[in-house]
C-alpha cells in the first residue's frame, strides 16, 4: 500500500515523502532518487495530483471520511491516462495542520487550492461517502461565484449521515473499514482510548494494514480525522445545488441499509440528477 511504501522510504532514506510525491514518481527508481534527494519540497497543501494526464479539464476528487485520497488511485487509472485527475486530503493529517471545522470551510478550501493549479472553469468534480457531499457543495460555491460546473459526480454517496451518539463510530469505521481487522468492537469500545489506540496498532502491523513503523500519533490523528469528518458530516445541511449531478449508485446494496430513495435523497437538492447503476457495492 502506499502506506507501507512511504515507511520504506522513511526507513531507508531517513525522510519523509508526502503522498503527492509518490503519486509523481512514476518508478521505483525515481521514487528512490526522491527519497536520497530528501524530496523535493515542494508545499501542495492538500492537493495530491493523481495522474498527470494531459492537464486539460481536470477531475477533482474529494476525501471520504478516513481523509485520504489512496483509495482513488485505482479509480484513476481506470479514467484512462488521458485524464488529469486529483485528490484533495483533509487537512489535519499531517502535523500542525488545523482540520477545517464544517464541509462548507472544507469545500471552500479545496476551491481555493484547485484554482492554483486550474485558473476556471468548467470544473469536474466527485467522491465518494463523505467526499460526494463535499463535491456537491464545492459545485454549489462555484456555480454561486459564477464559475461553470461541469460533471458532479456522487460515487454511492448519501446526502445525510445520522450517527448514533452512543456509538463510537470512528472506531467502528477505522476497525472494519479502515484496517479490515476482525475485532470485538464492544470489547475495543470499553478500552480507554490510549489502550485502544495501542492494541489497534498493534493488531494493524500484525496483520499487514499498517507497516512495522507506523506509530501511536499517527493512527491517532487516523482516528481523529475518522472522528472529526463524522461530525462535520452529520451537522452539514445540504443547500439546494441549482446544476446537475450524476450518481453512480452501487448495485449491490448492504442488507442491512435501512429502506432509501432509489436516488438516495439527492434528486430533491439538485436542478437535475442521472443515476447509474454500477456494479459493485
Amino acid at each position: 500500500t502506499a502506506v507501507r511504501l512511504m515507511a520504506s522510504v522513511r526507513a531507508h532514506f531517513g525522510t519523509d515523502l508526502q503522498l503527492n510525491e509518490l503519486f509523481r514518481a512514476p518508478t521505483v527508481a525515481a521514487l528512490a532518487r526522491r527519497g536520497r534527494d530528501g524530496g523535493d519540497g515542494e508545499a501542495t497543501g492538500p492537493l495530491v495530483r493523481l495522474q498527470a494526464g494531459d492537464g486539460t479539464a481536470p477531475l477533482y476528487l474529494f476525501p471520504p471520511l478516513a481523509g485520504t485520497v489512496v483509495r482513488y488511485a485505482p479509480f484513476a487509472r481506470a479514467l484512462g491516462s488521458g485524464r488529469t485527475v486529483y485528490g484533495l486530503q483533509s487537512p489535519g493529517l499531517q502535523p500542525g495542520e488545523e482540520a477545517c471545522a464544517t464541509i462548507s470551510d472544507m469545500a471552500r478550501v479545496y476551491v481555493e487550492h484547485m484554482r492554483k493549479v486550474h485558473p476556471g472553469g468548467p470544473w469536474h468534480v466527485g467522491g465518494y461517502s463523505m467526499g460526494g457531499v463535499i463535491a456537491f457543495e464545492a459545485a454549489r460555491q462555484l456555480t454561486e461565484a459564477g464559475e461553470q460546473v461541469g460533471l458532479v459526480a456522487l460515487l454511492d454517496t448519501n446526502p445525510r449521515m445520522d450517527l448514533d451518539p452512543a456509538e463510537d463510530y470512528a472506531t467502528r469505521i477505522l476497525v472494519t473499514m479502515g484496517l479490515k481487522l476482525d475485532l470485538d468492537l464492544a470489547a475495543l469500545a470499553a478500552l480507554p482510548e490510549p489502550e485502544r489506540i495501542q492494541l489497534l496498532l498493534e493488531q494493524g502491523i500484525a496483520s499487514g494494514a499498517l507497516p512495522p513503523d507506523y506509530d501511536e500519533d499517527r493512527l491517532t490523528r487516523m482516528l481523529h480525522a475518522y472522528r472529526h469528518n463524522g461530525s462535520a458530516l452529520e451537522r452539514h445541511t445540504i443547500a439546494p445545488f441549482a446544476g446537475e449531478a450524476v450518481l453512480f449508485r452501487a448495485e449491490d446494496r448492504s442488507a442491512d441499509v435501512v429502506e432509501e430513495p432509489y436516488d438516495l435523497g439527492w434528486g430533491e437538492r439538485c436542478g437535475g440528477l442521472t443515476v447509474r447503476d454500477t456494479p459493485g457495492t
